[in-house]
């Protein structure tokens, strides 16, 4: 097999072959619309398409696209929004842009168009309208397929979404958000569909106004560096920071569509016309972010954030009928404040073990009380320590009270920190969205211990315990679960 005939994505997930794809369906209904894919959007849709085997629904719950612009990201999204309309009936579409006239503007004389000329059975007739399957009804506007799905758009406010439960969602020219309130409001329409896929596009935006989209690629990039194979988010990125940005050649790296839809006159065009304005033209032609980036916590927010228990589940967001809990008591090295941590099966089906704090309180004098409520409460009889930590003080007491307590060494923490860390970035993490624990992972910095790394407490710029808590919690629930684990082991 020869090279692709586009540049490989600067960060980018790779097929995955051992998973069929239904990629070859949305290029049959790209060249039926007399477009057919680019090898680049080919690449994208086969890859994004994969099947999960064990369900037959689509791996990945999450698309994030960054691409220059004019490569044909919307063309993309189009083709393969209407695929999914044409082959799931009475199912509902999303889709938003910049604002909802620009989103309107976009389904009336992009989506429309070419699905009445190429495409005209696919539509709800609508006996005596000139305009078969189109709902121009002010507020309502949708497109109707003749199998009842329906595409729509919606407005980009906290309300986006609500009412309809949603197969998909395409929230394109994502730059244009300064938050994540878009994709809040579309998730809850969402949970209940194992099959859906939310489509997050954008070019490039600035660190400054663009700071939704920032946090993806950020979280993207992190994806594809760390390598997690498990995720369920698919990220694409074509960019390019440090080539000569008047140098074609630099342009040949980061534009896909070089040689199908634009040539390289045409880019310099467009550079001799922006000279005058070269952030303009890295961000729209280099993939670049002009700007100062707000300093992110070690774990993307972006990532942090994609793990808060939905709302659904917030009251209730450990299983304990599934597995009894696990608790991890720790202290920041001047005792002033003690974290207790409980962590189980996330009662949320698309994630794996679910964190909470049970407390934060100052001092330790509280904690071994507290534990004896703790178990008759909830039950357990285990304790996880730092065994080099401020807490490993308590475990005479703890264990005169009858405590088993198992002080974890510095190995076992470095594993501790990066399997957490694993876990948030391909979403397989829960937590309630507890303000201590994200004070505590705004404050952290981590420490290099030969080939691994954990939380430095000693330059972190808080008190991190809360996080020390749950990310020991998130590990100490994995070994206890896995038949493997020698707890006596760990006890001597």
């Amino acid at each position: 097999m020869g090279a692709p005939d586009f540049p490989a994505p600067r960060f980018g997930t790779e097929r995955n072959l051992q998973r069929e794809t239904a990629g070859g369906k949305v290029a049959l209904v790209a060249k039926a619309l007399h477009r057919p894919q680019m090898p680049w959007q080919r690449y994208v849709s086969d890859i994004v398409n994969e099947i999960d085997p064990a369900t037959g629904h689509p791996w990945y719950r999450t698309v994030i696209l960054c691409v220059t612009r004019q490569e044909g990201k919307t063309t993309l999204v189009m083709d393969n929004g209407i695929t999914t309309a044409v082959t799931h009936p009475d199912d509902f579409l999303v889709y938003t842009a910049q604002n909802r006239i620009k989103a309107l503007a976009r389904l009336e004389r992009a989506w429309y168009p070419p699905i009445r000329r190429h495409l005209p059975g696919m539509l709800e007739p609508f006996r005596g309208s000139r305009k078969p399957g189109w709902v121009g009804k002010s507020g309502n506007e949708h497109l109707l397929f003749a199998n009842g799905a329906r595409l729509a758009i919606d407005a980009v406010k906290k309300d986006s979404g609500h009412g309809d439960t949603a197969l998909r969602a395409y929230i394109d020219e994502a730059f244009s958000h300064k938050d994540a309130s878009i994709e809040q409001s579309f998730r809850p329409t969402m949970l209940t569909r194992a099959d859906a896929q939310i489509w997050i596009t954008s070019a490039a935006g600035t660190t400054v106004d663009s700071t939704y989209m920032w946090e993806k690629v950020k979280l993207g990039r992190a994806l594809i560096m760390e390598a997690i194979a498990s995720t369920r988010i698919a990220y694409f990125e074509w960019s390019n920071d440090d080539g000569d940005r008047a140098d074609p050649a630099t342009w040949a790296t980061c534009l896909p569509a070089i040689g199908h839809t634009v040539t390289i006159e045409t880019i310099k065009a467009e550079f001799d016309s922006m000279v005058n304005d070269p952030d303009d033209f890295d961000r729209a032609y280099l993939g670049r972010w002009p700007g100062i980036a707000r300093k992110d916590p070690e774990i993307p927010i972006a990532a942090w954030r994609n793990c808060v228990m939905p709302e659904g589940f917030k009251d209730y967001p450990i299983d304990y009928a599934a597995a009894p809990p696990v608790y991890v008591v720790d202290t920041s090295p001047d005792r002033a404040w003690t974290s207790v941590s409980i962590t189980g099966k996330s009662s949320d089906p698309f994630a794996e073990v679910c964190s909470r704090l049970a407390a934060y309180e100052n001092g330790t004098a509280w904690v071994v009380e507290f534990m004896d409520q703790l178990r008759d409460a909830a039950g357990g009889s285990v304790i996880y320590i730092a065994g080099d930590g401020a807490a490993a003080s308590l475990q005479p007491d703890l264990e005169q009270r009858g405590w088993t307590v198992v002080l974890l060494s510095s190995p076992e923490i470095c594993n501790a920190c990066g399997a957490h860390y694993d876990a948030v970035l391909r979403g397989a993490f829960r937590h309630i969205d507890e303000r201590n624990i994200n004070a505590a992972l705004a404050a952290a910095v981590k420490r290099t211990v030969g080939d691994r790394w954990r939380w430095y407490r000693g330059k972190s710029l808080g008190d991190i315990s809360a996080l020390y808590a749950v990310a020991l919690g998130y590990w100490a629930f994995l070994l206890r679960s896995s038949q493997t684990y020698d707890i006596a082991k760990s006890i001597n």
